[in-house]
């Protein structure tokens, strides 16, 4: 009975004991279970993240911030050899460009392990929207770039899984830096020093635009559609005396103001460069680069744009507006610029020739 009496405490102990430790092994299981529940919903919501990103065009400041560091390429693909005539000389004075056949669609991709992807930084009132437009039916969804380095140094190795079907848009706002073009295929976009001008009084004669609006004096803006008649053009020189250097200030500050281009101006700060006024021709000639550094270009495409896209216009042809006066006022101001690309001309009239074999791509299918 005594013996018993004595066991009772270490009965009741290791009960205390067995208690305690089922109670922990159930918390722990318990807890097991929640982590595994979580992972699970993790797991299926990476899957389905996956499949969005593939499949649905998203904001480019959506998914950039969530992106790995990103090593860029150093010189991979800085300089890309291309026998065509419009490229082998980027600027050409549109009026003196020769045709060069089409390729097939995929003929003459590289195999590239890393292709860069597609930029197009433009400037505002020339011509722009059509290209953004026959971009995205032909590469992909736009992804517009709201910086510079800080967002390439996301952009990481596997860009292709995420950005395979879209290009990237830098809008009018931002610099084109050199870093850019390390990481991407630059694309750029230059109208004539006069049709420019004329694009943007017009414009702001409509009552549009920053310019316009900011303007102290808008009676130095056309005021009867298309704004050709005497008055109006009265107007036209006012306004140019005040603004014929918006050209080159625009320009340089896009493509031209870092410290490594301001000192030597030239037209290595993007791969490839689009004419307004040979809009279609140059565009496809820089797709066909595009495509041989790797890129993917939908030429089928093509079918599927109704019509020749062109912006309507609220002014007759660039000639109409500057005579021998206002055409001195623009191009001694801005002869710099002109001539880097190549334009002999202040207006310089769209040409339509367009490269061999597109004919038959480039149709109206109603």
């Amino acid at each position: 009975m005594y013996s018993m009496l004595n066991l009772k405490p270490f009965y009741v102990y290791r009960n205390i004991a067995i208690h305690k430790r089922l109670t922990y092994n159930t918390q722990n299981m318990a807890r097991r279970k929640v982590l595994l529940a979580f992972a699970s919903v993790m797991i299926i919501l990476l899957v389905v993240y996956g499949f969005i990103i593939k499949f649905k065009h998203i904001a480019e400041i959506d998914i950039m911030s969530k992106l790995p560091i990103y090593q860029k390429d150093r010189d991979t693909f800085n300089q890309i050899k291309n026998d065509d005539v419009v490229n082998r000389e980027p600027t050409i004075t549109p009026s003196k460009e020769i045709a060069t056949p089409l390729l097939t669609s995929g003929s003459a991709r590289k195999s590239r392990k890393n292709p860069k992807q597609l930029l197009f930084s433009y400037i505002p009132k020339a011509g722009s929207s059509e290209i953004q437009t026959i971009l995205s039916i032909v590469v992909g969804g736009e992804i517009e770039i709201f910086g510079g380095s800080e967002y390439i140094s996301r952009y990481q190795a596997n860009k292709t899984t995420f950005f395979k079907n879209n290009f990237f848009l830098q809008n009018e706002r931002q610099q084109l830096k050199p870093d850019m073009k390390s990481s991407f295929f630059v694309v750029g976009h230059v109208q004539a020093p006069c049709n420019y001008l004329l694009s943007s009084w017009t414009y702001g004669s409509d009552g549009n635009g920053n310019v316009y609006k900011m303007a102290k004096d808008k009676s130095v803006y056309g005021v009867t559609p298309p704004y050709n008649n005497k008055e109006d053009l009265n107007r036209l020189t006012m306004w140019l005396q005040d603004n014929k250097n918006m050209y080159t200030n625009r320009l340089t500050y896009k493509y031209f103001k870092t410290a490594k281009w301001k000192t030597d101006m030239n037209l290595r700060s993007a791969d490839c460069w689009i004419h307004t006024e040979m809009l279609i021709y140059d565009l496809v000639n820089c797709l066909k680069r595009y495509e041989k550094q790797g890129g993917n270009v939908k030429w089928e495409n093509f079918r599927k744009i109704k019509t020749k896209i062109e912006n309507p216009s609220n002014h007759s042809q660039c000639g109409d507006y500057f005579d021998d006066e206002r055409t001195a006022l623009v191009m001694d101001s801005n002869m710099k610029m002109a001539k880097i690309f190549r334009y002999e001309s202040c207006c310089v009239e769209s040409n339509t020739t367009l490269p061999a074999g597109f004919e038959e791509l480039w149709t109206n299918h109603n």
